[in-house]
């Protein structure tokens, strides 16, 4: 969770009043960047960092489908953005005003290990090694057959991902932060 406290906001806080108001808008604002970032795979507009491409191909991916099916979806062989896959991620951005103070976030579980570049292990159960077999018999996976092979023989993997800034406040969001407090003292909002 990124948070924006209001004390060295106090000038233009004297001039709005009560600060509830003005920290919800704020917390919408970057709630509302951080998703937009999201879809952009990087911070790089607002002055912040780019984020590291997936790895193709998406061996994480690649067992979460075998959890459920022999199927691995196509995308998983593909150069695709980071960090989006579901909309789960994006989804989940929100804000919460505490206080004399905005936070934005993230309840996405796996958020904390990709924003500070976490290790993750993936359990492969039995069933899981049977599919991946079953994958590298077909067709379509030829190219990717000792890669299945290789996680049939796998208990678990572990996911080393580079850090990817999502939540934050970068240079940017100042400027946006400062229209909306400006916003709310001149119409007394």
């Amino acid at each position: 969770m990124a948070e924006l406290r209001a004390k060295p906001l106090d000038d233009l806080a004297k001039k709005i009043g009560d600060l509830k108001p003005v920290l919800a808008a704020i917390g919408i604002e970057m709630a509302r960047r951080t998703a937009e970032a999201i879809d952009r795979h990087g911070q790089e507009k607002r002055g912040g960092p780019a984020w590291a491409p997936r790895h193709t191909p998406n061996v994480a991916g690649m067992v979460l489908d075998l959890s459920i099916s022999a199927n691995i979806r196509a995308h998983r062989f593909q150069r695709q953005p980071v960090l989006v896959d579901t909309g789960r991620l994006r989804n989940s951005i929100s804000h919460q005003v505490r206080g004399d103070a905005v936070a934005w976030g993230t309840s996405a579980p796996y958020a904390r290990n990709q924003q500070l570049g976490l290790p993750t292990t993936i359990p492969i159960t039995p069933a899981t090694q049977d599919r991946a077999l079953e994958a590298a018999e077909k067709k379509e996976h030829a190219r990717y057959a000792g890669l299945l092979a290789w996680i049939s023989e796998q208990d678990s993997i572990t996911v080393r991902p580079k850090p990817r800034e999502i939540i934050g406040f970068w240079p940017d969001d100042e400027a946006a932060v400062r229209e909306i407090l400006e916003d709310f003292a001149q119409e007394g909002k």
